[in-house]
């Protein structure tokens, strides 16, 4: 089999942690074949030589009736199920590293399957389990809404309250690490993000966040949040929107605007900590030069004419997140 998605010079999988593909399509031939619209499908993770991303399940809470949350997710799951069925081999559901790695030499394409926000799970710990044997390997404690679970970003901004995990909460981190699973802490809300860090006993990642220096945004975080996540080896994929890379006007948004977060986490805690996480299909504006998932060659152009050694963006394309998917699933 043809391997599409092995980038010359480079040793490890490029792997974007964030895109809301499954949340945009009604079904998976769109993800196989190529969409008219959007960021994200096979072809073009072809041409932008990914070679796995996380795909999240999420339930946007202002168009669906709590009672239909979790049919909403479950849905999503038919469609990547679909998907996978589908794509004559070139797609694989990946519940390891080791799957990634596999999947990536065997010119195959590794999903990697995450809930964004708990709300769909109500207060059901054990629903945890069942995504979790579903396939699910990242769980987002939040999105832009709080839950019974934790404290998001937007309402502790908007409320000026910030109480971060509840009781609940906290049975949940411990539960996740049973689990082997990843926490994701992008849009939670700074004391979520403290109580994690007290709590977990593996490292958490932040999937699709930027940098609060560039953008004084409650989504980002801050150098003490950076350097907590670099003393715990873990991993920021830097998020493409325009609105939280810099507070310059759109039109001033380049690639190298990524590139200077990248550069920054270098300089301030060192390359371990940094990942890509676009959030492809759920965002509105892009840096200038980006249009979908086929133009990340460009970004790895970038890194290099920026003085990134060839092992610093390989640790950047795929190999930071995948040590700390190793050391977490490890921990079953």
């Amino acid at each position: 089999m043809e391997k599409p998605y092995y980038l010359p010079k480079y040793s490890y999988p490029l792997i974007d942690l964030h895109c809301d593909v499954l949340s945009k399509v009604r079904t998976g031939t769109s993800i196989i074949n190529g969409r008219r619209m959007g960021h994200c499908d096979l072809p073009r993770m072809k041409k932008g030589g990914v070679s796995a991303i996380v795909f999240s399940l999420f339930v946007f809470p202002k168009f669906t009736k709590e009672k239909n949350y979790r049919k909403k997710i479950d849905k999503q799951l038919n469609i990547l199920q679909n998907t996978i069925e589908n794509s004559n081999g070139e797609m694989k559901i990946a519940l390891s590293p080791d799957d990634v790695r596999s999947n990536f030499h065997n010119g195959v394409a590794s999903i990697i399957i995450e809930i964004e926000g708990l709300h769909p799970l109500d207060d059901g710990l054990g629903l945890l389990q069942k995504y979790y044997d579903m396939g699910v390997r990242i769980f987002t404690l939040t999105w832009n809404n709080s839950n019974a679970f934790a404290t998001s970003s937007k309402e502790a901004f908007k409320n000026g309250i910030d109480p971060g995990l509840t009781g609940l909460g906290r049975q949940a981190v411990a539960e996740i690490n049973r689990l082997g699973a990843l926490i994701d802490l992008s849009h939670a809300s700074d004391q979520t993000f403290f109580d994690v860090f007290e709590l977990s006993k593996t490292p958490p990642i932040l999937s699709h966040s930027c940098l609060r220096c560039f953008k004084n945004s409650s989504r980002n975080i801050t150098d003490e949040q950076l350097i907590l996540l670099a003393e715990r080896s873990g991993v920021i994929g830097i998020n493409f929107y325009t609105n939280f890379l810099s507070s310059k006007s759109m039109r001033y948004v380049t690639i190298d605007t990524i590139v200077e977060q990248m550069q920054y986490i270098k300089e301030r805690v060192g390359v371990d900590v940094t990942a890509f996480g676009s959030d492809f299909d759920g965002i509105s504006h892009l840096p200038k030069g980006i249009d979908d998932i086929s133009d990340f060659p460009k970004i790895i152009e970038a890194l290099e004419s920026n003085g990134f050694t060839q092992d610093e963006i390989v640790k950047i394309s795929g190999g930071n997140f995948l040590r700390v998917f190793g050391e977490v699933s490890s921990k079953q």
